[in-house]
């Protein structure tokens, strides 16, 4: 199955939430047919003899050690703490200008 359909189409187009015009489903019809012509072709290809990577980078994840901290630790702070000692604030929430342009005080 190298070439799709107008089918095949209407359907990428309805799991996508696209609406396409008749226009766009011939030229998504060529163009995803080439994507899949060249899935096709890759599959082909004999990779019996490479050994499989989980990641190309060599990165690996640095983890923390899981230890319990001591009170009064930068770790121990409470977040009303935190909340109480801004400038401004309602409850549980910190207030904060607003930092987008066209809003009511924005900066």
């Amino acid at each position: 199955m190298n070439e799709l359909s107008r089918d095949d189409i209407r359907h990428l187009s309805h799991l996508s939430r696209l609406e396409l015009t008749d226009e766009e489903y011939a030229r998504y019809a060529t163009q995803l047919s080439s994507v899949v012509q060249y899935v096709a072709q890759l599959q082909s290809v004999d990779t019996s003899s490479v050994q499989a990577h989980l990641g190309v980078t060599g990165l690996t994840n640095v983890l923390a050690d899981d230890v319990v901290r001591e009170k009064g630790t930068p770790a121990d702070i409470e977040p009303m703490d935190v909340i109480n000692k801004a400038p401004r604030h309602h409850g549980r929430l910190i207030e904060v200008r607003a930092v987008l342009g066209g809003e009511v005080g924005a900066a």
